[in-house]
């Protein structure tokens, strides 16, 4: 994950091979200048499960990581906190909330997600699943934390699911401008259906939701099967909410979609594709809006049949908010085609995208790629290694 701290230049967190947190901070644009905090993860006792791990940044420029932790069956959400000291520090602070030891627990990859309200108060979302015999329960959370979730309050979003094929998956969640949050997330019914759902809640607890959510997005069969990725929620410069998802049938064509709202319901929306691709698995890294003085919305896509990074961009295309239709395919540009996976993406405040990755899972280490934006011509033009070999 990534962001932009108050001086412009970027803020990154991401989970090593070697089942490590790793927390950068860039004190140039290029982040040519900058400094690694290996993030102090517990006493030892268990260990990161992989997939649900979730960042954010401050008003005050703090970073605070959640994560997900199993400790011999026992699944925990752990907190961590760095500061923007002249020598960074990163603590952890612990446990914030266990999962009941009621009967095998068990949480999948991407089923974690935090962001922040106004106040900089933690909201968090989990996905598990409770083995009960013979028929597994799957549990659908949200927590809003107050004093730095010292002690999350916790809402069951909708009745617990018995179903050993219905489940959820990619959780995203953000707030609107009064700290209502706003979720979005795949809802998986089956081998070859899934549909792509979004909540609105009335309240900051989330104790309440819109009588039209959750709301049906997408939904999607595949006849041979389908496979669900990624998700993304943000706020546009309309103040309403955009989403980006995609999906794949395991023997068609991968698909992302971005979708943009005119209103906090969501009720009125238009979707379009995000660009054509004939690759492999399509994985939303990040769907991110300039603010007002630009109104544009990127998607950045990592493909793993590539592997490459994408940006898609729609901007003056979509300057009419809903229910102007949009343009039936975003254009969109390929911001590294040499083996690139896995990214972060930022808006600065000249307007052009940033996008942070892995510039290769072998090991070619982290990079910065500044100045994408289509409509002005700037196929990311600048490149900067932060590190040559971090994992």
């Amino acid at each position: 994950t990534v962001g932009a701290g108050a001086d412009g230049f970027a803020r990154i967190v991401y989970h090593t091979t070697s089942s490590e947190i790793k927390y950068v901070q860039c004190k140039n644009q290029s982040c040519s200048s900058n400094s690694y905090v290996t993030v102090p993860t517990s006493s030892g006792a268990g260990s990161i499960v992989a997939g649900n791990i979730a960042a954010f940044m401050r008003t005050d420029n703090q970073i605070r990581i959640f994560y997900i932790n199993n400790n011999s069956g026992i699944y925990t959400i752990r907190q961590i906190n760095c500061t923007l000291a002249a020598t960074d520090t990163c603590s952890y602070i612990g446990n914030r909330y266990t999962l009941p030891a009621v009967s095998p627990v068990v949480i999948g990859t991407n089923r974690f997600a935090a962001t922040r309200d106004s106040l900089n108060n933690p909201r968090l979302v989990l996905f598990w699943q409770e083995n009960t015999a013979p028929t597994p329960t799957q549990r659908f959370n949200f927590f809003r934390c107050t004093s730095d979730c010292a002690a999350p309050n916790l809402t069951n979003m909708v009745a617990p699911l018995v179903s050993a094929t219905t489940y959820w998956q990619s959780p995203s969640v953000t707030v609107s401008s009064t700290d209502l949050p706003l979720m979005a997330y795949w809802e998986v019914t089956g081998a070859n259906t899934a549909n792509f759902k979004y909540i609105q809640c009335t309240t900051t607890n989330c104790s309440s939701i819109a009588t039209s959510s959750p709301l049906l997005i997408l939904a999607q069969t595949e006849a041979a099967g389908i496979s669900v990725n990624l998700s993304d929620i943000t706020i546009a410069s309309s103040g309403y909410p955009a989403m980006a998802f995609s999906w794949k049938g395991l023997t068609g064509t991968p698909n992302t979609v971005v979708t943009s709202c005119s209103s906090l319901s969501c009720a009125t929306n238009w979707s379009t594709i995000a660009g054509l691709f004939a690759d492999n698995q399509p994985k939303i890294i990040k769907v991110t809006a300039a603010g007002a003085n630009f109104n544009k919305l990127r998607v950045f896509t990592s493909y793993s049949g590539g592997p490459s990074i994408n940006m898609t961009q729609c901007g003056l295309l979509c300057r009419n908010q809903p229910p102007s239709p949009p343009p039936a395919i975003l254009p969109q540009i390929t911001v590294e085609d040499n083996g690139a996976m896995w990214a972060g993406a930022f808006v600065g405040s000249d307007g052009n995208a940033r996008a942070v990755y892995n510039a290769n899972p072998g090991g070619l280490g982290i990079k910065l790629r500044m100045g994408c934006d289509i409509e002005a011509g700037n196929a990311c033009p600048q490149t900067f290694t932060i590190s040559a070999n971090a994992p």
